[in-house]
C-alpha cells in the first residue's frame, strides 16, 4: 500500500517536539535543530498487519515508532517468515540503511496499530553530518539493534518452545501495565497466538499449547487482551532453561 494510502494524522509540531527533545536518539540535539527538522517529518498510523516498506525497495525515510509494535522479518514465498527484530516504543528503523543509502533488506510489518515517525533520508543526512554529538547515538541504536538480532538468532537455535515464549513475555515490557494492583505483573496484550508463533518462529498449535501449560503451572493467567505473570522468577526459570 503507497504511503499516501495510509492515515496521515494531523501534525501536532509542539508534542512531536516534547517528543523528540526527550528520545535518546534526537534528544542530545539543540532546540533550534529540532525545530528546522519539524516541517520534514510526517506522522502516519499504521493499522495490525499493514506493511512500512518491503524488502528490496529503496530506504527513503527514517521510521521512529511513537506507539505500537513492528516486526522486521523475511518473507518466503509458502507466506510465512523468519522474524529479525521486534521494534516497540521509541525505536529506530533504517537509521544505518540511511546513512549508507543501502535498499531494505528485510520487510517490516505493524504487528499492532502503530504510531509511526516518519523522517526523509535527506534531512536525516543533513542533520546528523551537521551534529556530530548525534553520531554516538545513532552508533548505540544500531549496535542495540544488531544486539537483540544477535540473541533472537541465538534463541531460535538453542532454545525450545517454552524458553522462548518466557523469554518474550518477560520481554514486552512495552505492553506493560503499570498499574500491578498486587495480582502480578501484567501485560495489555494486542497479539494472537498466531502472531506470537510468527514472531518466535513457532506454529499457532505449539504457542497455544505452551500458554495452557504456562497456565497450568501458576506461572500466568491469560483473560481478554491480558495476560497476568503471576511467577515472574519461575517464567525467567524457564526463560534460562
Amino acid at each position: 500500500m503507497p504511503l499516501s494510502d495510509r492515515l496521515v494524522r494531523p501534525t501536532d509540531q509542539a508534542s512531536i517536539l516534547e517528543y523528540l527533545s526527550g528520545h535518546r536518539m534526537f534528544g542530545v540535539l539543540q532546540q533550534p535543530d529540532l525545530e528546522s527538522l519539524l516541517p520534514e517529518i510526517v506522522e502516519r498510523i499504521y493499522p495490525k498487519y499493514h506493511r512500512l516498506y518491503h524488502k528490496g525497495e529503496p530506504t527513503t525515510h527514517v521510521y521512529i515508532v511513537r506507539s505500537g509494535l513492528v516486526v522486521s522479518a523475511e518473507e518466503r514465498e509458502e507466506g510465512n517468515g523468519c522474524t529479525w527484530q521486534i521494534y516497540a516504543s521509541g525505536d529506530v528503523l533504517c537509521s544505518g540503511a540511511a546513512i549508507l543509502d543501502r535498499p531494505h533488506v528485510v520487510t517490516a510489518t505493524a504487528l499492532a496499530d502503530s504510531t509511526i515517525l516518519l523522517i526523509p533520508r535527506g534531512p536525516f543526512d543533513r542533520l546528523w553530518r551537521g551534529c556530530p554529538e548525534m553520531v554516538p547515538r545513532i552508533i548505540q541504536e544500531m549496535y542495540t539493534t544488531l544486539r537483540r538480532t544477535e540473541q533472537a538468532v541465538v534463541s531460535v537455535a538453542a532454545k525450545g518452545a517454552i524458553a522462548r515464549i518466557a523469554e518474550f513475555l518477560l520481554s514486552s515490557d512495552p505492553e506493560r501495565d503499570q498499574a500491578t494492583g498486587g495480582e502480578g505483573m501484567p501485560i495489555r496484550w494486542t497479539l494472537t497466538h498466531e502472531d506470537i508463533a510468527f514472531l518466535l518462529g513457532l506454529s499457532r498449535e505449539t504457542v497455544s499449547r505452551a500458554f495452557s501449560r504456562l497456565s497450568r503451572m501458576k506461572i500466568i493467567a491469560t483473560g481478554r487482551r491480558r495476560i497476568v505473570i503471576l511467577n515472574p522468577s519461575s517464567l525467567a526459570e524457564l526463560a534460562r532453561s
